[in-house]
């Protein structure tokens, strides 16, 4: 309850744009990198870890802009240096928080199309986010994280968002 009122409070109602993570499910994971431990935690050089017992956590998937695409474009062309198959219904984000989906995908010539159409132009070399997508948003409205507690303690909570555009 008071880390959703803690939020609740850090959004200030639609004034604030939070980054919401897209599930990894369904993504172009590379075949084994899962079982070579690819996605697993790193420790500091001294095999130490945060204080919360966490490590450090890296990128797997390298899919990167092999042109520069202007603003509105539904397509460009991409440079896979390290991913699973790229298929139709798959996220990623560009930039802060910018999330697409892909319509279709030609492993010969990188050709990617999606949709939304960019909010944000993408210069070649900028990296496409797979491993961890992001969609930028704000509430829906003012009273979108009102919580009615049952009891002072029981509640339902529920959250709708807008994309930040």
């Amino acid at each position: 309850m008071l880390a959703f009122r803690a939020i609740a409070n850090l959004l200030e109602g639609q004034l604030n744009p939070i980054n919401i993570p897209i599930c990894r499910a369904y993504q172009p994971v590379p075949a084994g990198a899962v079982a070579a431990g690819l996605y697993d935690e790193v420790p500091h050089s001294d095999d130490a870890y945060f204080d919360d017992d966490t490590g450090y956590v890296g990128t797997v998937i390298d899919v990167v802009a092999a042109a520069n695409a202007a603003v509105r474009a539904v397509s460009m062309t991409v440079t896979v240096n390290y991913a699973g198959d790229i298929e139709s219904g798959q996220h990623f984000s560009v930039g802060d928080g910018r999330l697409y989906r892909v319509r279709t995908f030609d492993a010969d010539t990188g050709a990617l199309t999606f949709r939304p159409p960019l909010r944000e132009a993408v210069t070649a070399g900028d990296r496409l986010e797979f491993d961890n997508p992001i969609l930028r948003c704000r509430l829906a409205a003012d009273d979108s994280m009102n919580l009615e507690l049952a009891g002072r303690r029981f509640g339902s909570p529920s959250v709708a968002f807008l994309e930040d555009i």
